[in-house]
């Protein structure tokens, strides 16, 4: 069909010649833009996968760490929780002899009471029945050895282990240290094999009653095998991601820890089945090569299906254990799996659709532009406005909070100053009757810290024959939410003892609600101490007016003598015819004789 250029053609020419050029561009920016977002998107996988795969190593490299890190600390604190729990065994037993000493000594002969104390103590057993109490004189004989009792009465002072360590020599010098001191390192047999000597560990107190020393020990190999049995017991807990876990073998190939399969633990590699068996020895053959991360297929535990999983093996020296920190892969890759899904459904619906979109938007462009930049402009002045007033308003609220938190902190210094500057001991308690604060001039009469007086640790300075009245006092009360008073004995830092009184008041907020005790605590030693003296002078005084009364009843009881002798003589001067040689008044002193008699 041939154009006919005229008046009406041209801009019909124009216009389809316009449309034809703008809807080739747009078709074929489509087509780019389309292309390039399936690029983009390959692209963006490939480095997500990238990433998630190093990230994963990371968080396996650090997951092992952290289970390092666990076992190390677990294993250097073996020898504090050994001296911890011996130091508590031999407080008991030394506290146990101190109160059958302190009841029996005055009723019983010494030897007796010494009998009582070692027969108490011999049935006494702990640490799985191998824990128990010994007795030894300062002169190296034995007085109470449960293990051996023949060996009781007789002196050993010369005994060495199997590095010439003298045991004797070396628990006398122990007992002689200041308490929480006295221990002493020495090799023993062990309850497994009385043949072969093991590292053990004792702690002593020296008994001054009968100048002996009581104590326990225990052997260290014991105590490092329980803290391997805790190590894999927080280990066992502690999980990462959805599947990861920690597993544990010894140098041997031997199962420790099976988190994914419990029946594997305590199994040697030779009794794995085959394919567990393939996968053991390329852990530790990574291991013993110093390390680093395995790639493997594994069973999920709910369906059974083999799937790729990731694990970073290293080796714990100081107990020979192999640790394994593994991962799913599945588990990193199902977002990237998921997305790659997605986007693969994107066919030529989505490229026609992008397609329509354009030229719609071409179409619609200016007509909407010019209507949506007006809309926006009146929704933009209008947030514009509210958020200048929700500025102000947050201003407003934020000037309100910094004065009220100024005006608490400024309170809260104000209280610690007076608290602080004063002579009363403050302490205050929660709800829960535990004390929570001390003021300064409390922690420096008692020497101690803050920390060391939190929750019932105060208690310890309180002299034991005043605890527990001052606890039945204060729990009573506290009970009943009634104010209290009370005097009692508070060790001093320079570990006198010096008396206290103690008000103690109940606490309420301005709702009513009650929040704990606060108590002034006043030093009245020198008032105590004028007491005593005012007791001792009264008691003097006493005894005075006891002796003088004596003497004045001697004093008045010859007085009267005298006046029975006056009275007899004037009676017999009477019969004699002569003249009374006294007075009437019976005090009267003698006259003068008579002339001529």
């Amino acid at each position: 069909m041939r154009l006919i250029a005229n008046e009406k053609s041209i801009p019909r020419i124009h216009l389809v010649g316009t449309l034809l050029i703008v809807l080739l561009l747009t078709v074929a920016l489509s087509g780019y833009i389309f292309w390039q977002s399936r690029q983009d998107a390959q692209s963006s996988f490939d480095r997500i996968e990238q990433a998630l795969a190093e990230q994963a190593e990371a968080r396996l490299k650090a997951e092992v760490y952290n289970a390092i890190t666990t076992i190390e600390f677990t294993r250097t604190q073996t020898e504090a929780v050994l001296r911890e729990s011996l130091m508590q065994h031999a407080d008991s037993a030394y506290q146990i002899a101190e109160a059958i000493h302190t009841r029996e000594s005055a009723l019983r002969p010494a030897a007796e009471v010494r009998k009582m104390i070692v027969e108490t103590l011999r049935p006494v057993r702990f640490y799985d029945g191998r824990g128990y109490f010994f007795i030894d004189d300062m002169n190296g004989n034995f007085v109470l050895l449960p293990t051996s009792p023949q060996l009781e009465g007789k002196a050993l002072l010369d005994n060495q282990d199997d590095t010439g360590h003298f045991i004797m020599r070396g628990l006398i010098s122990a007992a002689r240290l200041p308490r929480g001191e006295g221990f002493s390192r020495y090799r023993w047999y062990t309850p497994e094999n009385p043949m072969v000597m093991a590292e053990k560990l004792s702690y002593v107190r020296y008994f001054e009653p009968y100048d002996w020393l009581i104590g326990t020990g225990d052997y260290f190999y014991k105590w490092e095998e329980r803290q391997k049995q805790e190590a894999m017991l927080h280990l066992r807990t502690q999980r990462f991601g959805t599947t990861g876990y920690t597993a544990l073998f010894d140098a041997d190939g031997r199962s420790l820890l099976s988190p994914s399969n419990v029946a594997f633990e305590g199994k040697a590699e030779a009794d794995l089945p085959v394919f567990e068996r393939s996968v053991l020895e390329k852990l530790m053959s990574t291991a013993r090569a110093g390390g680093g991360i395995v790639r493997y297929d594994w069973p999920q535990a709910d369906t059974g299906t083999l799937m790729k999983k990731t694990a970073y093996v290293q080796t714990y020296a100081p107990w020979q254990w192999v640790v394994v920190t593994t991962l799913f892969d599945d588990e990193m890759y199902a977002a990237v799996a998921a997305e790659q899904q997605t986007h693969a459904q994107l066919s030529t619906r989505q490229a026609l659709t992008i397609a329509l979109a354009g030229l719609a938007a071409l179409l619609l462009g200016l007509a909407a532009s010019w209507t949506f930049s007006r809309w926006m402009r009146h929704l933009f002045e209008g947030y514009h406005r509210n958020n200048l007033a929700q500025q102000d308003a947050l201003r407003q609220q934020a000037d309100a909070l910094r004065e009220t938190q100024a005006s608490l902190q400024e309170s809260e210094h104000h209280f610690r100053t007076l608290a602080n500057c004063g002579t009363a001991l403050i302490w205050t308690s929660g709800t829960d009757k535990l004390c929570n604060y001390f003021n300064e001039p409390w922690l420096r009469y008692t020497g101690r810290t803050l920390e060391q007086e939190f929750g019932n640790g105060w208690a310890e300075g309180v002299h034991p024959d005043d605890f527990d009245r001052c606890l039945n006092i204060f729990v009573s009360h506290f009970d009943r939410r009634e104010a209290f008073s009370m005097e009692y004995r508070l060790r001093k830092a320079n570990a006198e003892y010096g008396w206290i009184l103690d008000l103690g008041n109940p606490r309420y907020d301005s709702e009513g609600n009650f929040t704990g005790y606060i108590g002034y605590c006043y030093d009245i030693t020198e008032r105590k101490q004028a007491d005593d003296v005012l007791q001792q002078q009264t008691a003097a005084l006493r005894a005075s007016n006891v002796e003088l009364e004596i003497f004045n009843r001697a004093a008045v009881g010859r007085e009267l003598r005298m006046i029975e002798l006056k009275e007899e003589i004037n009676e017999l001067c009477r019969r004699l015819g002569e003249p009374p040689r006294y007075g009437s008044d019976p005090l009267e002193t003698d006259r003068a004789p008579a002339a001529g008699s």
